[in-house]
């Protein structure tokens, strides 16, 4: 199993012993139901009504890093918060579930499905190309486009879809990208190749693009770093600023 998926097994283990509902979405969820496409972190969409912070908090210390501060703040604005992994380096994204009629109906859409090893809730194949024509809106990203053709392609409930968001109704964004750096014929093999792959073998392909660059970054770092210091300099390479909060013993 990947380093990625351990953490996400992990993850799911814990959230479900303290009955705390959630659901996979962002890249995960797309390997699942769609084409794979490596993603840096695990992104999680959680419901903590009524939970306090330090209950949530516990969950995850030692073994990962999460900041009080930041979980008080995304319980209060329904924003996000997240955690590392302190021994695998790899950041989980937590979502909180905002109070909308949408929302709700999304989160009562999701689904339980078999991954590599365990069993766990992801968001609806019609719910994730929702969200990404949102995120393709307001961000003008093509990358989103080609994820909502690629999940359209593996068959979707269309009344879903065209009774969604009205700011986001699919029907607009049926066309293709501006630029290709493929052709149809190939797009159309690739897709037609995932489609034959089970689910979980999908989620393993985008998990092992993962482990893929980290071993390239691993293999850049100098020899002889204590293992302090290369998990700084794994996690600085891979998520930026965070490494200093997540490994402050490297600060001087």
């Amino acid at each position: 199993m990947t380093a990625e998926l351990d953490v996400l097994r992990d993850v799911v283990m814990r959230l479900e012993r303290a009955a705390i509902p959630y659901m996979l979405t962002g890249s995960i969820a797309l390997s699942y139901h769609a084409q794979p496409r490596m993603t840096r972190d695990i992104d999680i969409v959680v419901e903590l009504v009524g939970r306090d912070v330090k209950s949530v908090a516990a969950l995850f210390t030692p073994d990962y890093y999460v900041a009080e501060a930041d979980v008080g703040t995304a319980i209060a604005t329904s924003g996000m918060f997240n955690v590392l992994h302190l021994d695998k380096v790899v950041k989980v994204d937590f979502i909180l579930r905002k109070d909308t009629p949408y929302r709700h109906h999304e989160f009562g859409r999701r689904q339980r499905v078999r991954m590599p090893g365990f069993e766990a809730w992801v968001v609806s194949r019609e719910d994730l190309i929702l969200s990404k024509l949102a995120w393709a809106k307001d961000s003008g990203s093509e990358m989103q486009i080609r994820d909502v053709q690629s999940l359209i392609a593996g068959g979707a409930d269309r009344t879903i879809l065209s009774t969604g968001r009205p700011n986001y109704r699919s029907r607009n964004y049926y066309g293709k990208p501006s630029m290709q750096d493929t052709t149809p014929e190939f797009r159309r093999l690739v897709q037609e190749r995932f489609a034959r792959m089970a689910p979980e073998e999908r989620v393993l392909a985008c998990t092992g693009m993962f482990d893929t660059a980290r071993a390239l970054v691993e293999s850049s770092l100098p020899d002889g770093l204590d293992p302090a210091e290369w998990r700084f300099r794994l996690c600085e390479r891979f998520y930026g600023e965070l490494a200093a909060r997540a490994y402050p013993r490297r600060l001087p």
